[in-house]
């Protein structure tokens, strides 16, 4: 038990004294620690597993120390084998913890981190697996101005005229003076009716007819009553002889086809 408690506390000195080291070394570096003028700086990542091993010649950052511009950002990239954090605050090798300011959550092998500095100060970080690999990221200087998005307009769609059909226009008539006559439409002439003249000549013959001149001369106009009476008479005469004459042909004629028969 004895020697596992010592290999302990020689582990964790060593962590301690080569911790020291490394802070030390960094705060030599503060004053001539590299300068990245450019809005976005990289730090490279490498592998330092043990603490009772040597540092990489580069350190575990490179650059361990970098100052930047207020605007600037910063890209980690992991170039080793190893999963690691960029967790900004004091390592709890020194009885600090996360400040949350940023954090990279695991970075596995190839990937990188980036972040924004947009305040002036010093931000210290460390690896979150590695509590014994830190970093410091000092931003000073004149700031980069506001990036400002530049949104292309689309160019606007052609638009199309609209011819809209013509209104139909009615004639104006012009007013006409007094003196202006209309042409007017001349009526079609409209011939007379000729009555054909009576002919006399297809009138059956019944007896001599008096000429028209005899007639108008002979007839007085008006006729007297007696002469209408006189030819009523006449009619009625006549009419019951035809009556007669007829009776005694139908008894003739009755006569003759009773005879036949017997």
């Amino acid at each position: 038990m004895g020697s596992g408690k010592n290999t302990i506390l020689i582990t964790t000195a060593l962590a301690l004294g080569i911790l020291v080291l490394t802070l030390g070394s960094g705060s030599a570096q503060e004053v001539s620690s590299p300068s990245c003028e450019e809005e976005i700086c990289y730090l490279d990542i490498f592998d330092w597993a043990d603490p009772r091993d040597p540092p990489p010649e580069s350190g575990p950052y490179l650059p361990q120390d970098l100052t930047v511009r207020p605007g600037a950002t910063a890209v980690w990239r992991n170039l080793g084998s190893d999963t690691h954090t960029v967790t900004s605050g004091k390592t709890p090798l020194e009885g600090g913890a996360p400040d949350e300011i940023f954090d990279s959550q695991l970075m596995f092998a190839g990937e990188e981190y980036s972040y924004r500095f947009d305040e002036e100060g010093s931000f210290r970080y460390y690896c979150g697996i590695h509590p014994w690999m830190t970093g410091q990221v000092i931003v000073q200087g004149i700031p980069f101005e506001a990036q400002v998005e530049i949104v292309e307009e689309e160019a606007p769609m052609p638009v199309e005229p609209v011819v809209e059909a013509p209104m139909p226009v009615e004639p104006v008539e012009e007013p006409i003076g007094p003196d202006i006559a209309l042409p007017q439409d001349e009526p079609a002439a409209i011939e007379p009716e000729i009555e054909p003249e009576p002919n006399f000549d297809i009138l059956p013959e019944v007896g001599e007819m008096p000429q028209v001149d005899q007639i108008d001369q002979d007839i007085p106009d008006p006729i007297p009553e007696e002469f209408v009476e006189e030819s009523q008479d006449d009619d009625r005469v006549t009419t019951i002889a035809l009556i007669v004459v007829g009776i005694v042909g139908i008894g003739v004629t009755v006569g003759i086809l009773v005879m036949r028969k017997r």
